[in-house]
């Protein structure tokens, strides 16, 4: 097993097997997020979705390295989106979320296989302090993908909070969908196999279809939007089912 970045996972699809995370259900939430991350990188900026039909979906199929400059270039552009610690855009949080106390919980409630409390029953003992970079993003996708229902900590700006406290909203999509991650011989062939051509029926994307990273970070207050939503697979397989705030 290896940790690589992002452009060395597009960039050696090929010569990895698969995706190893810290859950088996982590690979399913990561898979989505390289399968949304693709998808942008492929398709013009205002344009219809990439790959547009099968033809273009076989030319990707039979490529050694279709999208591995298209994917490099498209995380130089948009990397101060894939930082955990910017000021204004962190990924996969909401920037300046706090409860009215300022309290600053522990990352066993980040990291799911470490329960609240007593951590019985877990391989981290005896609990968990620090994450890594690597880590952290990792546990981040999965908790939007996830995460478990249950009374969370009430944010400021949050007008569904009641005596400081965030009331159940269910699991997180994943959590309610399930899902079913068609499996290639190599990760190359997995994130073809689950790639969906623009032109299959049932499939659209509106023109505010876009990944969480590059639309504007969730507020602790429900997206106004939210009834109009999921514009298209990206906005789903990136959805914001929780709002984090990393420390």
């Amino acid at each position: 097993e290896r940790e690589l970045s992002l452009p060395e996972v597009f960039d050696q699809a090929r010569d990895i097997r698969r995706l190893v995370g810290d859950l088996a259900t982590q690979d399913f939430a990561l898979t989505r997020m390289l399968l949304a991350l693709l998808y942008d990188a492929l398709s013009e900026p205002g344009g219809d979705m990439a790959p547009g039909d099968t033809d273009a979906w076989e030319e990707l199929w039979l490529s050694q390295s279709a999208y591995a400059a298209p994917v490099a270039a498209y995380l130089h552009q948009h990397r101060e989106r894939f930082d955990l610690l910017h000021p204004e855009y962190p990924f996969f949080q909401t920037p300046g979320l706090r409860t009215a106390k300022d309290e600053v919980f522990s990352l066993n409630r980040l990291v799911a296989d470490v329960p609240n409390g007593d951590p019985f029953f877990s391989m981290r003992r005896p609990g968990v302090e620090r994450l890594g970079f690597a880590e952290a993003a990792r546990w981040l996708v999965h908790a939007h993908a996830y995460d478990t229902s249950g009374i969370k900590s009430g944010a400021v700006g949050d007008p569904r909070v009641k005596a400081g406290k965030g009331y159940p909203q269910g699991p997180a999509w994943a959590g309610n969908l399930g899902g079913v991650l068609l499996e290639g011989d190599n990760l190359h062939e997995t994130l073809l196999l689950n790639l969906i051509a623009a032109d299959t029926p049932g499939v659209h994307a509106a023109e505010a279809d876009r990944p969480a990273w590059r639309a504007e970070p969730s507020g602790p207050a429900p997206a106004p939007d939210l009834g109009l939503r999921p514009y298209g697979l990206r906005d789903l397989y990136t959805w914001q089912s929780r709002r984090i705030r990393l420390h």
